[in-house]
């Protein structure tokens, strides 16, 4: 029997082409490592869910789509940090964020 887990997890799907949509990220992946995995990244990030723990044994616990949030995180990352602002990141990040999330980043050559 596995153990409930006590704090949230967080589903990060991407868009394969013709192949569709998966998961890209590991269950034990902190918000951090998941915005740090999208920055650096080259996947074409569609959404990412927040699951929380249940309150109760047993019982569902709930979840938060919280792509606009990470988005926010995201962009913030590879300005702070140098990160490459490729042509999907720019998408994604102005499909969440709106057509300004980029102006005066650095975008890849």
């Amino acid at each position: 029997m596995t153990q409930p887990t006590t704090r949230p997890q967080y589903l990060v799907t991407a868009d394969f082409g013709k192949l569709g949509h998966g998961y890209v990220n590991e269950p034990e992946d902190t918000r951090a490592t998941v915005i740090d995995m999208i920055a650096v990244g080259e996947w074409k990030v569609v959404s990412v869910l927040e699951l929380l723990p249940a309150d109760e044994p047993g019982k569902p616990g709930a979840y938060n789509d919280i792509t606009e949030d990470i988005a926010r995180e995201v962009r913030d990352c590879i300005h702070n940090e140098g990160h490459e602002l490729t042509d999907a990141k720019v998408e994604w990040l102005e499909k969440h964020l709106g057509l300004n999330a980029t102006r005066g980043m650095r975008r890849a050559a």
